[in-house]
């Protein structure tokens, strides 16, 4: 059985386990062993777990080959570990890699990225060196992607594979989610968190082996996509057919949330991994796939925004551009009403507690589910900004 499954495709799989109880038994194993990540992270550290637990305080996502490779059941002996990290949860990082037996191998032009007598604060400082001269993941330049730093490191080892194990700690400015949303094209828009593994475009990416352009900035997005072009996949514009599900009747892109049923999630074990009550905030998260049609071929690139509050600890990808910003609206008037109601018991000169903090993380949840829910079906999310408002002052209260 794990000969036919090696072989065949997700949707190929699904439908051999439908056959009988027997192939149904097979399949449930295989997935276990295929999609185990804690075996497909051995190559590049000796306790998965531990670094699970880094992913899971840092909120750090797997992306970019390694990410692809997991869902593809494939194996690149050259691709290296990108990990994507808030920029204030890099010095954590990257000590715990230096930890795990990697070295730091400095860029021409960019300082040391730590020491460890050097303080966290010191660290933080934007460095003049972090310019878009230094290329990220797939050869973009920093700017295109939300990304302050790179740092490479490579693996201390006696064997052979481990001279060549290479992980970068790609720094980003917002949410890190927001980065692997402006990659080149859709068949590497994967991310893997401490809980969850995310495929956004699994029947292009899987099925049809095809991968959606969106063009960024930068010269040398034609490498990229010529890599992936010799691992299989084919290149198309959004004017190729099969693009138009992301679109409505009315010709307007839909909304997609890392949860829909356009999304491919496989839930990964969390035996090891402690019990938390804060939300993985990238569970939180919404885009628009907007095709202009004055272009030819049509272009394609994610739209979407980010919010943060004082309130949060975490920074947030939600719906919305310059001609819809009614979600990231209706999450800053919950929030002002927060800030008041604070400022009314006296608490507004002191730092916000624990609880504080989970029920405003909590809010923004509530929040983007009802314009999820709402958003082909009419009400809040269709509805204007004084209805939205009144709804956003009934949930906070008084």
């Amino acid at each position: 059985m794990d000969r036919i499954c090696a072989h065949s495709s997700p949707v190929n799989i699904i439908h051999l386990s439908r056959t009988c109880k027997l192939a149904n038994a097979s399949v449930r194993e295989y997935y276990r062993r295929a999609y185990s990540i804690n075996r497909h992270l051995e190559r590049w550290f000796q306790d998965p777990l531990a670094f699970r637990r880094l992913q899971q305080r840092t909120t750090t996502l797997i992306s970019g080959s390694c990410a692809l490779q997991f869902f593809d059941r494939t194996f690149y002996p050259e691709s290296d570990l990108d990990l994507f990290t808030p920029w204030n949860q890099v010095p954590e990082v990257a000590v715990w890699l230096v930890g795990a037996g990697y070295v730091y191998m400095q860029v021409q032009g960019q300082k040391p990225p730590f020491d460890l007598a050097r303080t966290q604060d010191d660290w933080l400082q934007r460095d003049s060196d972090a310019s878009s001269d230094i290329s990220g993941p797939d050869f973009y330049p920093l700017s295109a992607f939300n990304v302050i730093k790179v740092y490479t490191f490579y693996k201390i080892g006696r064997t052979v594979d481990a001279a060549h194990l290479k992980v970068q700690i790609i720094g980003t400015s917002i949410a890190p989610i927001a980065s692997v949303l402006k990659f080149h094209s859709t068949c590497v828009m994967n991310a893997i968190s401490y809980s969850t593994a995310y495929a956004l475009y699994p029947w292009h990416t899987f099925e049809e082996r095809c991968s959606l352009i969106t063009p960024t900035v930068g010269l040398e997005q034609q490498q990229a996509l010529q890599k992936y072009a010799q691992r299989g996949w084919g290149m198309e514009s959004a004017s190729d057919y099969g693009w138009w599900f992301e679109l409505s009747s009315t010709g307007t892109a839909y909304t997609r949330w890392i949860d829909d049923r356009h999304t491919w999630a496989i839930p990964l074990s969390l035996d090891g991994i402690p019990e938390t009550y804060d939300p993985d905030p990238v569970a939180t998260t919404s885009w628009r796939l907007s095709i202009p049609k004055n272009d030819d071929p049509y272009y394609a690139r994610m739209s979407f925004m980010s919010f943060h509050d004082e309130l949060l600890r975490h920074e947030y990808v939600i719906p919305g551009d310059q001609g819809d910003e009614r979600c990231i609206l209706a999450l800053r008037r919950a929030f002002n009403r927060l800030h008041w109601i604070r400022k009314c018991r006296g608490r507004g000169h002191v730092g916000a507690s624990e609880t504080e903090i989970r029920r405003a993380e909590a809010l923004v949840r509530v929040i983007c589910e009802a314009f999820q829910f709402q958003e082909n079906t009419g009400g809040m999310a269709d509805g204007s900004l004084s209805y939205i408002y009144s709804w956003v002052d009934s949930l906070v209260g008084n």
